[in-house]
């Protein structure tokens, strides 16, 4: 088991306590900057189930195989913490989330942006397609609220 791979699921552990648990609130965040489209308790279930899933799957399986895919992770934690900073600043409220994603999703996702990619002899090209990847995998949920949002402004 790679300690990269351990660490960032310890990490997403705690981001979830934050989100959810202490403090607490962010569905209650999420309406207030996203009131028409903010997922309901159904899909932000699932999209933390897979959000979870991917996290996790390093550490169930022979990362080797697949290092790209595995590599995302750490892009996914990257823009998953920026889009909680980012999203702090932008609206002037806190975001729970954004505590854990400057002390334990970045320090956890560029230790694995760091050390994954020279001890498996990983090419540029793979590392930058490997934090695409998790950016992709970021945008997913992101693409559901802001879709969600339009239908809700242009019914068929």
């Amino acid at each position: 088991m790679e300690a990269a791979f351990l660490g960032m699921a310890i990490a997403s552990g705690g981001h979830l306590i934050e989100e959810y648990i202490y403090p607490g609130g962010f569905p209650a965040w999420m309406r207030s900057v996203f009131p028409r489209s903010a997922p309901g308790t159904g899909p932000a279930i699932v999209i933390n189930a897979a959000f979870f899933s991917l996290v996790l799957s390093p550490l169930i399986s022979d990362p080797q195989t697949a290092p790209i895919f595995n590599l995302s992770i750490a892009g996914l934690l990257l823009v998953n913490g920026a889009v909680h900073v980012v999203g702090t600043f932008w609206t002037g409220r806190y975001s729970p989330g954004a505590i854990t994603s400057v002390f334990l999703y970045f320090p956890s996702a560029l230790y694995t942006l760091i050390v994954i990619p020279h001890k498996w002899r990983m090419g540029a090209v793979q590392v930058v397609l490997g934090i695409l990847l998790g950016f992709v995998w970021q945008m997913i949920p992101l693409a559901f609220v802001i879709l969600r949002r339009w239908f809700k402004r242009h019914p068929a």
